[in-house]
């Protein structure tokens, strides 16, 4: 079987941040570049990212912007949301136009890949108030083995009531989600 040569869609929220924008020089470094469309608040943001990047494709708005989100992440093989991971609204537009790509794809006859969303959160949501005082936390998680403990973590630590929010929303429109938690994300 010959590989795919198939560019994908991506659509990456959170282009100009410190974590999307590094996302974005790296999805432009590979071959064959995919085909990325950038969420951007103004058209200065988007004047400076195309003229460094002409392949890159952008829309103005932002989480807020329910009819571009849904849009753009309908037209996505992939959409990556970098942008602020605590943007309920946002991310649920965003569901809601990977669902409607979803629905798209498998009425295509698999012309199409089924699209995936990947939401960029943090791992603030392990921070045990308990232990906020300088303590350390003994616990330790793993991917693997504390997924029950991982989705059933308290609904009052960050992060956690808009995650459960995405992950109810995405299994409701069977959406193929995932969150993705780095450890820290530091910025100048």
């Amino acid at each position: 079987m010959a590989a795919s040569t198939h560019s994908p869609k991506i659509f990456l929220t959170g282009a100009t941040g410190y974590l999307g924008g590094q996302l974005l020089l790296a999805l432009l470094s590979l071959s064959p570049t995919p085909q990325i469309t950038a969420l951007v608040r103004t058209s200065a943001q988007s004047a400076k990212l195309t003229s460094a990047y002409p392949s890159l494709h952008t829309v103005t708005g932002d989480l807020d912007s329910h009819s571009t989100l849904v849009g753009e992440a309908s037209k996505a093989d992939i959409v990556i949301q970098c942008a602020d991971c605590d943007h309920e609204a946002g991310i649920l537009s965003i569901v809601e136009g990977v669902a409607r790509g979803t629905k798209e794809a498998a009425a295509s006859n698999a012309s199409r890949p089924k699209p995936v969303l990947i939401q960029v959160s943090g791992s603030a949501n392990l921070v045990d108030p308990a232990y906020v005082d300088g303590g350390a936390d003994p616990k330790v998680y793993s991917d693997r083995d504390s997924v029950a403990e991982l989705a059933a973590l308290p609904a009052d630590r960050l992060h956690v009531a808009v995650e459960r929010a995405m992950v109810a929303a995405a299994e409701k429109e069977g959406v193929d989600a995932l969150i993705l938690a780095p450890g820290m994300i530091f910025g100048l």
